[in-house]
């Protein structure tokens, strides 16, 4: 009778902490502009566009698997090309992180870590932010929790349901993003390990793994020709991580908290205290909880780190915090078992309670998350132009074809000039065709983009008048009419 209850009362946790994690994602979803990688999104799964582009876009220009940009396109097809729904999907994903680290953490040992899971995913402050942006970085992670889910699940029992689950959350894994090849090379880590440990039915184990990572290969080999295309980068945007990447890596995916970093160092010191004391035969790996769970983390933590640090320098860099959301399943997972591990229940609802208020506290009322933006605004720049004049030309050099979307969007009349700044101000004043005699127009930017040379703003001035200018998040604007010509 107890254990029913007992049912009941996780049930009921976790209802409320699905409750939770909706209102946290859903949320003002449309308070932010999008930013620039959104609105390659937006762009890309344009339902107006054939798809051909969208996967010529794939290929060229916006290195992805295309799950994401799929599922966008068909919510946009179905509901509208806007930016609420845009976020619906990964509003969606984030919220299932949280489910699939209950269902990870209830694989690995009971309900009660994965309630523990649940609820510092629930709370975390990477979570709800890549829950609200229209990227698929969310998915990744969403699909990463429960491939290795059922992984393990599969590994313990080799029942054909779980077989099942695991090939479709491991296609959709790797239809999500290239970072999950280190997935899978992980997860072929452990089936060596495993398949190491077995003792019954090796054979049984063996052809049971092959199988099914044959399924999976051949489900992936349509997307071959775009992964070699990947695979022939040689440069990119971004910079050689430094060596001590990892601290604020963590630093960041707690939302900079630092308030938070001391439970983090403290659970995880307790998880591996705990780990190295306990004792056990190699052989019975997927017996003992804390030394599969141990070995899982080990693995998807420091030897994906490993391999993206050593071919980032090696190769090409490849390290952003947010391409490493593949480790964070076992990461959270660590920090749940060592509150977890806590031996007086008191103690450790209180200080996990502590935690969760902080993490809360941090989110809505320290960093503000819902009132002050954080992206780029580039629906604010385009708004402040069109309500100057919904034809003026405007001169946008780095991120014109990204405003398109709020052009368009929001009726815009007049003609985009894309291309160097300099080069198009001195058409201007050549007045080189009908298309640069312009009484007015608008110099617009984003990303970085610097203002206009101080040499190229003095031969402007000769002619042309700053009549009105803006400075909007990591967006500026600046509005020029041509001077009255002097009397002979």
């Amino acid at each position: 009778m107890l254990q029913v209850q007992n049912k009941y009362v996780n049930y009921l946790i976790l209802t409320v902490i699905l409750i939770v994690a909706v209102v946290l994602r859903f949320n003002y979803l449309q308070f932010e502009s999008l930013w620039l990688d959104e609105l390659h999104t937006m762009n890309e799964a344009d339902p107006s566009l054939p798809w051909s582009e969208l996967f010529n876009s794939l290929m060229c220009c916006d290195q992805h698997p295309p799950i994401f940009f799929i599922v966008e396109r068909i919510m946009f097809s179905l509901f509208g090309h806007n930016e609420y729904v845009a976020r619906i999907a990964p509003a969606l994903a984030g919220v299932g992180c949280v489910w699939a680290m209950y269902k990870l953490g209830k694989e690995v040992l009971n309900e009660r870590l994965g309630l523990i899971a649940a609820a510092i995913t629930c709370l975390n402050y990477f979570n709800i932010y890549y829950a609200q942006e229209a990227r698929g970085y969310i998915f990744l992670w969403f699909f990463t929790i429960l491939s290795f889910t059922y992984f393990l699940r599969f590994a313990k029992y080799l029942r054909r349901a779980d077989a099942i689950w695991y090939i479709l959350s491991t296609v959709l894994l790797l239809y999500s993003h290239y970072f999950s090849l280190l997935i899978i090379f992980c997860q072929l880590i452990l089936f060596i390990i495993l398949w190491a440990a077995e003792k019954d039915n090796k054979l049984k184990f063996f052809k049971s793994f092959f199988i099914v990572e044959l399924i999976i290969l051949i489900v992936y080999v349509p997307w071959f020709p775009y992964l070699k295309e990947m695979s022939n980068i040689e440069s990119f945007w971004i910079q050689k991580p430094s060596q001590d990447f990892y601290y604020y890596y963590l630093l960041e995916y707690i939302g900079s908290s630092n308030y938070l970093m001391p439970f983090i160092n403290i659970t995880l010191i307790i998880y591996c205290v705990n780990v190295f004391a306990q004792k056990g035969k190699f052989t019975e790996i997927k017996k003992s909880p804390l030394l599969l769970s141990f070995i899982f983390i080990f693995i998807s933590v420091v030897i994906t780190y490993i391999v993206m640090y050593v071919r980032s320098i090696v190769v090409v860099p490849m390290m952003v915090s947010r391409y490493t959301v593949v480790v964070l399943p076992g990461l959270f997972l660590g920090i749940a078992y060592g509150f977890y591990l806590i031996k007086n229940e008191f103690i450790r609802y209180t200080i996990l309670g502590v935690f969760l208020f902080l993490a809360f506290f941090d989110i809505v009322y320290v960093k503000e998350f819902y009132e002050k933006p954080k992206k780029e605004q580039f629906r604010e720049m385009t708004e402040y132009i069109l309500n100057k004049s919904k034809s003026m030309p405007i001169l946008n050099e780095m991120t014109g074809w990204h405003q398109n979307y709020y052009l368009k969007k929001l009726g815009y009349e007049g003609e985009l000039l894309s291309g160097d700044k300099e080069a198009i101000v001195d058409s201007i004043l050549s007045k080189s065709s009908s298309k640069y005699d312009v009484d007015t127009f608008a110099v617009a930017s984003a990303h970085g983009d610097p203002h206009i040379e101080d040499y190229k703003r003095a031969h402007l001035d000769t002619a042309y008048t700053l009549v009105d200018k803006a400075e909007f998040l990591y967006t500026w604007v600046e509005i020029y009419a041509k001077k009255p010509e002097k009397k002979q």
